[in-house]
């Protein structure tokens, strides 16, 4: 898991700091919105390799489990970056004009690192694989739980410290939803609301991500 939280840091500094970029030509602003297109992309792509790594190595399935751990990070990362890749493949095709100019993706048309402001085209090739990968880190964020309540409740029986396990799991608790990106649901929100008050809200969050993503998982004792 250690490697998986690298690589979406990784990711996540990459995506960022790309859509600080701007004043280029044509060319190399399509080429940078291609590139941080499929960063985003992978963000929540290893975000949910994340999820699913935890939600089977809480409930022992046993296909994946029983690997190494080199192993796993590696077939997680295969499977984390393929839909990324995929997705940009086609809007690259379509953005050249494969399609007959049926729908275009208008990479760096609006800023020299993003997609077209055509709310069509962002709702289809981010919005969309964002939301898939929200609904299954949610999924798995709750078999996570179930696998840490059943543990807890084994643990509890012997050592009968309620107050400090309570308090325990309320700290894993948040620490996974930081790494989820369950935070980006109030961008999702806040796009069709139309409400100024939770971009405020989704900017701090979303700007602070590897901030808590750093206070959850590097600074610690470990």
């Amino acid at each position: 898991s250690g490697k998986l939280n690298a690589s979406l840091c990784l990711w996540l500094l990459l995506a960022q700091l790309l859509l600080m970029i701007h004043g280029f030509e044509d060319l190399v602003c399509r080429v940078i919105a291609t590139i941080c297109h499929f960063l985003w992309l992978a963000v929540f792509s290893q975000m949910s390799a994340i999820a699913v790594n935890m939600a089977l190595t809480f409930y022992r399935i046993t296909p994946i489990v029983s690997l190494d751990a080199a192993a796993r990070f590696k077939r997680l990362t295969i499977v984390a970056l393929t839909p990324p890749m995929v997705i940009v493949a086609v809007c690259t095709g379509l953005d050249v004009g494969l399609t007959n100019g049926m729908l275009k993706v208008g990479y760096g048309t609006s800023l020299c690192s993003w997609i077209s402001n055509d709310m069509e085209t962002i709702v289809i090739f981010f919005y969309t694989p964002v939301c898939l990968s929200l609904v299954i880190n949610f999924v798995c964020f709750v078999i996570t739980l179930c696998g840490i309540e059943k543990s807890t409740k084994a643990s509890s029986m012997v050592s009968h410290d309620t107050t400090r396990s309570e308090r325990r799991k309320c700290v894993i608790y948040t620490k996974l939803s930081s790494i989820m990106g369950f935070t980006w649901i109030t961008g999702i929100i806040a796009a069709i609301l139309e409400y100024p008050a939770l971009w405020y809200i989704y900017i701090i969050l979303n700007g602070l991500q590897g901030f808590f993503i750093f206070l959850s998982f590097i600074c610690n004792r470990r």
